[in-house]
């Protein structure tokens, strides 16, 4: 064979295999309302974007960039700790930026775990804590998190063996997938651990600004967390900029001088106007617009997925439902796949995230800003027939009620763009509890209605 083992094992990423399912049906002439890859569909401000051009006219700006990022951003990363989360880093020796925070999580496993090597990683988490073992042969295990304990690891009930063996421990706070956020004593307790066994800390920052009850919290809080302790943020979800692979790697001087070590070995740096893109993005911060369009989101798509009886606790930050399926409708794989092919309603099955997702889990999202219009699903859902109103329990909907449901849903969820214009024009629309009711104040309403009228939805005249 011409191919690696490894590569004859490894398991299609599962949003590449959801993407591609996706595309295959676009070409097909079907649209498709995707609720399960984590893709902000809004644009970054316009200060990132100028910034951006205005490097990219440089000549110098097309030369390799510095492996270890820019000294400016690297400081104005170091400035944000301090604003942000009272934390003093030096930028010389503390920051690291990287083409992206996922490739960074990965490649992090190399610079500190060895062969024979242990990784604690969360049950359910992002998929790529579980790529060093599918990719470098690393040995895994799944620490679990569950409801009862607020979707947080608890090391004392992992075994002695295993945390005698473990080199690297990923964590992920606020949550991918379930929403949970931690507390400084949460930090306090697991550094000590950590310092205790002898293993490196990870801390994934991803949702540091979607946050809705508390706030973020950074374990370089702990002192002690210096010497054991390294996070990645990334400006992904906080300034729309994705598709851009900008992160860093924060903490530990050691921890962080291994990883350099390993980067510049596999990647080449950041496009400068991308980096001085980022200097700006920290410099004037996030749309506080971005992080109300998310709350607004994310109670519509509670209060829908609570109708059809979906049980989940509320996120506390990223825009997720970590939903436990209901009664009769299979497992989270075919009920993921049913609603792609019959609802055309794309969302991510839980056994994406981990063995618990086996249990019956499925994560919806809610990026695309055509969910504010999700009170459509009062419609529906109230047409269903529904034993016992009050309670979740007895809700079991047959598959194809809740694909109905979902696309109703979602039935404006291709209207982005006319809500981003209304939004950017300063228009006025409002929401009505339990059906679609947008009042637009516009001199170009057919444009939105239109759309309306392509999903089957309607606007009041």
């Amino acid at each position: 064979m011409l191919t690696a083992d490894r590569t004859r094992t490894l398991a299609p990423y599962v949003f590449a295999d959801i993407d591609g399912e996706i595309r295959a049906m676009q070409q097909k002439g079907q649209s498709v309302i995707n609720l399960g890859i984590s893709d902000p569909n809004q644009a970054p401000k316009r200060e990132i974007l100028e910034s951006m051009l205005s490097s990219a006219k440089a000549i110098d700006s097309h030369r390799y960039p510095p492996l270890r990022g820019m000294a400016g951003l690297r400081r104005r990363v170091a400035e944000w700790y301090r604003q942000r989360f009272g934390v003093r880093l030096d930028p010389e020796r503390e920051v690291l930026i990287t083409p992206g925070s996922k490739e960074a999580l990965i490649h992090l496993s190399l610079a500190v775990v060895d062969p024979g090597g242990l990784i604690l990683a969360p049950d359910p988490g992002y998929p790529a804590y579980a790529m060093p073992h599918a990719l470098f042969g690393m040995d895994q295990q799944w620490v679990p998190l569950i409801a009862e304990q607020d979707y947080l690891p608890v090391i004392s009930q992992v075994r002695a063996g295993d945390l005698e063996r473990a080199q690297l421990m990923y964590v992920n706070y606020p949550n991918n997938p379930t929403g949970a956020v931690a507390d400084r004593r949460f930090w306090q307790d697991l550094v000590e651990q950590a310092r205790r066994w002898d293993f490196v800390i990870c801390s994934d920052l991803a949702y540091a600004d979607i946050v809705y009850e508390g706030r973020a919290t950074s374990i370089l809080e702990v002192a002690e967390a210096r010497s054991v302790a390294v996070e990645s943020i990334t400006f992904s979800k906080s300034f729309n900029m994705q598709g851009w692979r900008l992160s860093a790697m924060v903490g530990a001087p050691e921890i962080i001088d291994a990883l350099y070590r390993v980067e510049s070995q596999v990647n080449g740096g950041v496009y400068t106007p991308i980096q001085e893109a980022g200097m700006t993005a920290l410099e004037v911060g996030p749309d506080p617009a971005v992080l109300e369009s998310y709350r607004e989101r994310r109670q519509i798509l509670g209060q829908g997925l609570a109708e059809l009886g979906l049980r989940f606790e509320w996120p506390k930050a990223s825009v997720y439902f970590w939903a436990a399926l209901p009664d009769r409708v299979g497992n989270a794989q075919e009920y993921a796949g049913r609603l792609l092919h019959e609802a055309r309603v794309a969302v991510t099955p839980g056994t994406a995230f981990g063995p618990s997702g086996l249990r019956g889990y499925s994560r919806h999202g809610g990026f695309l800003s055509g969910m504010v219009l999700g009170g459509s699903l009062g419609l529906v859902v109230g047409s269903l027939p529904i034993a016992g109103r009050g309670s979740r329990q007895s809700f079991s909907p047959s598959l194809s009620a809740i694909s109905g449901a979902f696309l109703g849903a979602v039935a404006g969820a291709l209207v982005d763009y006319g809500l981003s214009r209304l939004r950017a024009e300063g228009k006025d629309y409002r929401l009505g509890k339990g059906r679609v009711l947008i009042a637009v104040r516009t001199r170009r309403p057919g444009e939105v209605r239109s759309l309306f009228r392509r999903f089957g939805a309607s606007l009041p005249k």
